[in-house]
């Protein structure tokens, strides 16, 4: 499927949002515009959080994005930190090898040293 095996990485996003339907939404959007910076997949997960309780205020959804082009990682946290700071009550953790950067609205537009850390832990 890939061409260089050793070169892939994947990432688990965790998206939340205000209810279920907010959550669905906001995953279907990301997932369109991360296909558009040339990501080599970006999936629904199989394996998603259990059914939320009645009263929970925040639902989670995961996307798995697989990378084959090392280059492209700056470019899709670039892109997840602006469409983050388009939406509201919204936020998304990317994953990679037990390594987390959480992005919400609150704080995205302050987060690029914590980003450029995270980018550079991942070659490590």
């Amino acid at each position: 499927m890939y061409k260089d095996q050793e070169h892939v990485r994947k990432f688990l996003l965790q998206v939340s949002a205000e209810d279920e339907f907010e959550t669905d939404h906001a995953m279907r959007s990301l997932r369109q515009e991360l296909l558009e910076v040339d990501v080599d997949s970006a999936d629904f997960s199989s394996s998603s959080s259990p059914p939320l309780a009645k009263g929970d205020a925040i639902s989670i959804g995961e996307l798995v994005v697989v990378l084959s082009n090392s280059a492209i990682i700056t470019a899709m946290i670039d892109l997840i930190r602006t469409w983050v700071a388009r939406r509201k009550r919204t936020k998304v953790i990317i994953t990679y090898k037990g390594r987390s950067l959480e992005i919400s609205d609150l704080d995205a537009r302050e987060s690029q040293k914590v980003i450029d850390a995270f980018v550079a832990e991942l070659d490590q």
